[in-house]
């Protein structure tokens, strides 16, 4: 079967949230996701992140891989995790604007 897009595949009323197990214990890889869903990999990490607010879909840091959860001791996890992944994101941009301003750019 060849890749389909997120649109043919949410068309033909299958959707990845019914891949996505509950618990941690549980999780699926994004490259297995794809593989299941004929779904690209740059899409499906499209529609994980569109899965967060409405299903409590959220990355297991530890094996990569992707599951649901009404904890909230593990969504606090996650959170602190992404806080942390978004700190080093602005300490990173503002290395390179400090890079920028040595070479003489605006």
């Amino acid at each position: 079967m060849t890749q389909m897009n997120m649109f043919d595949f949410i068309k033909n009323n299958i959707t990845i949230i019914d891949y996505i197990p509950f618990g941690k214990e549980n999780a699926i890889r994004r490259s297995t996701l794809s593989d299941l869903t004929k779904i690209s990999d740059r899409t499906t990490r499209k529609i994980l992140k569109h899965l967060i607010a409405d299903y409590g879909v959220i990355a297991n840091y530890e094996t990569g891989g992707y599951y649901r959860t009404t904890d909230v001791t593990e969504i606090n996890a996650a959170i602190m995790i992404e806080l942390e992944r978004m700190r080093s994101i602005q300490h990173t941009v503002e290395q390179l604007e400090e890079y920028k301003k040595k070479l003489g750019g605006a």
